[in-house]
């Protein structure tokens, strides 16, 4: 008799990291995010309840413990809406 037993555990875990290197993708561009708590996006430059730019900084890691699974770690960059400047600063 022939089941379909449904996918391995290989097959899961590739589709769940590609799941979140499309989430990651996304995160990494500049987009529009809401400051609901006070932000420093320049020297003496702090923003709060207004829409800014966050873009992600990703650090991908494997976790040895019980079981091997994959993590990542955001280090959030911030910028004014509209401000195309790198460095952070007004423009």
């Amino acid at each position: 008799m022939k089941l379909n037993c449904g996918r391995t555990a290989r097959e899961r875990l590739i589709e769940r990291l590609d799941r979140k290197s499309i989430r990651s993708f996304e995160l990494s561009k500049w987009h529009k995010w809401f400051a609901w708590y006070p932000i420093r996006i320049g020297y003496r430059d702090c923003r709060w309840l207004e829409y800014i730019e966050r873009k992600a900084n990703i650090i991908n890691s494997f976790n040895y413990t019980h079981s091997v699974y994959y993590t990542e770690i955001y280090s959030f960059s911030y910028r004014a809406k509209g401000n195309h400047n790198l460095s952070g600063g007004l423009v």
